[in-house]
């Protein structure tokens, strides 16, 4: 009928047939009520609020037709009460009433059809959900925070013999926060959360069992700072602050009392803190755990039957201390981290611990105490190194045997110049060494091993006066330049070692030259140098890399 390489040509009716179209639309609508005088109408008209909203949308194609529906209605109560002073019982401020309480309800129905151009054959997915949250916070004391929510998901398809439906999820939360201080010296702080999921699948809805999967989380965190310097400074005022400037004034405590003092400013507070994680999730379980396992205080849990193949516990304790120590010129940060995680499955107990220390940095803000005549030519200079040693063990606890075993250390020092010409410079070392360790039928182990080492300068020249250049008649035209520089070269060896054979052996050398050039607002430029040279020692074979790149850009 139609030639080949010829356009085709439809008629009107089959251009309505073949042709791709789409809408949506949608809608909302919200209502409340703020500012009632009326005592009455505070308590239970103004936390009130309505809410309605839709949208709908339809797509169409030569071979089918998609529409979709969504409708969602829903009502919220919530309620800050406000009360007189709070009761007051031996110097503690006790609060009776919650700080808030809250309720919502939420209906959704939603449609989804397709209608099958082809086969003439269309399908519909219908869905009605409703949920029911509450919630409710307590301020019991000043320092103490704890709050409640709980949500339920309902499916109204499943058994329309229920008034709404049958259950198909259920959350619970609890959260509990508690500060307090201790003679100004120890801050303690702890945080308490337990969060409960409960899904039932929906292939198994209509089984008479109940069957159902939930996961339980549980969190304990408690940190405290102890004011070492606060202490130090306490005991450094009970001298006589006006002997300070007498020799032999004082009594001779006085010169003790004052070292103290000093030493106030030579530490910071350290910081202590413990983490405690339990997480479990089962599945197919038969029945409900009780209140007391899905809030997270005890971890006995008693139920009828579940599938214990595809169910999962892990447990974890955190313990970590930072702090720093202060000097005139310099500050040294430590940290301790220790942790032991427990993982258990169908058919397997593994245990890891792992710690890492030690963990420092060294900050030194000036060297220019240091180095001689640096003021000179020299407008700042400083110092930074960290250093951090890691060990992880992995052990199965079914065989008490140790199944891997991992050591990380890292070293990191960098040195930064200002000079006043505007030069600046700065070089940087890393090296990374790790070893690992897997026990089996057969060890086997791996050793890695990189250094690197940088070095980068860097030059701006800037003429804030410009060129003058004289046009027609008297007019002058001043422009001003600035030229940019920078220098980048990077040296870099690494190696891998698997069970005493070899893997990899590199060494790489790079730099990298920039340059940027404004001649005028109008007028910039820019060129850029790269060189690369990467050497495999296992094959021998070398890489090779040189890049150029110019750009100028014009501005009218």
């Amino acid at each position: 009928k139609y030639g080949v390489g010829t356009d085709v040509l439809l008629t009107d009716e089959q251009r309505q047939k073949e042709k791709s179209a789409s809408f949506a639309q949608s809608f909302s609508f919200r209502f409340s009520k703020r500012g009632s005088k009326n005592r009455l109408l505070k308590w239970f008209v103004d936390p009130i609020a309505f809410q309605a909203s839709g949208n709908e949308s339809e797509s169409r194609n030569p071979t089918k037709i998609t529409n979709s529906v969504r409708r969602t209605l829903s009502s919220s109560y919530s309620y800050n009460p406000v009360v007189g002073k709070p009761l007051k019982i031996l110097g503690t401020e006790i609060y009776y009433f919650p700080s808030n309480y809250s309720f919502s309800l939420t209906y959704n129905k939603d449609s989804t059809s397709m209608y099958d151009l082809m086969s003439g054959t269309k399908t519909v997915t219908p869905r009605e959900i409703g949920e029911i949250t509450g919630s409710i916070s307590y301020r019991i004391l000043r320092n103490l925070n704890a709050s409640y929510s709980m949500g339920r998901t309902h499916n109204l398809l499943w058994d329309r013999t229920r008034f709404f439906g049958k259950e198909m999820g259920r959350t619970e939360d609890l959260t509990l926060n508690y500060s307090f201080n201790i003679f100004h010296i120890l801050s303690p702080n702890l945080s308490y959360r337990a969060s409960y999921n409960e899904t039932r699948p929906e292939d198994l809805i209509m089984d008479t069992l109940g069957l159902r999967d939930f996961n339980q989380n549980t969190n304990l965190d408690a940190s405290f700072s102890l004011e070492i310097p606060r202490f130090f400074r306490l005991i450094g005022s009970l001298r006589n602050e006006a002997m300070d400037t007498v020799p032999g004034g004082g009594g001779p405590l006085h010169p003790i009392l004052k070292i103290f003092d000093k030493l106030a400013n030579f530490f910071q507070a350290p910081s202590f803190s413990y983490s405690y994680s339990r997480s479990a999730d089962y599945r197919m379980a038969t029945d409900r755990p009780d209140w007391k396992y899905r809030l997270g205080f005890t971890e006995k849990i008693q139920l009828p039957s579940y599938d214990n193949t595809r169910s999962t516990r892990s447990l974890s304790n955190t313990f970590n201390i930072s702090g720093r120590f202060n000097l005139s010129f310099a500050s040294l940060n430590y940290t301790w981290n220790y942790s032991i995680a427990d993982n258990r499955s169908y058919g397997a107990k593994y245990r890891t611990y792992s710690l890492t220390w030690p963990n420092l940095t060294l900050n030194i803000n000036s060297l220019k105490g240091i180095i001689p005549k640096s003021d000179n030519y020299l407008q700042s200079a400083s110092f930074q190194a960290t250093f951090n040693r890691s060990s992880q063990k992995q052990k199965d606890l079914a065989q008490d045997l140790v199944t891997q075993d991992k050591q990380d250390q890292n070293l990191s020092p960098s040195l930064r110049f200002n000079f006043k010409n505007g030069l600046m410079a700065s070089t940087s070392f890393s090296w990374n060494k790790s070893d690992l360790k897997n026990y089996g039928f057969q060890t086997s182990t791996q050793e890695n091993n990189r250094k690197a080492l940088s070095f980068d300068i860097s030059y701006s020249f800037r003429n804030p006066q410009g060129f003058k250049l004289p046009l027609f008649g008297k007019k002058i035209l001043r422009i001003k330049s600035e030229l940019s520089t920078s220098l980048r070269i990077n040296i870099e060896d690494s190696k891998t070692i698997q069970t005493g054979t070899p893997t990899s052996s590199n060494r790489k050398f790079s730099m990298e030259l920039k340059g940027s050039y404004n001649f005028s607002r109008s007028v910039t430029g820019g060129l850029n140098f790269n060189y690369t040279v990467d050497k495999n020692r296992l094959t021998g074979r070398t890489r090779k890399e040189i890049g150029l790149t110019a750009n100028a850009s014009f501005k009218f």
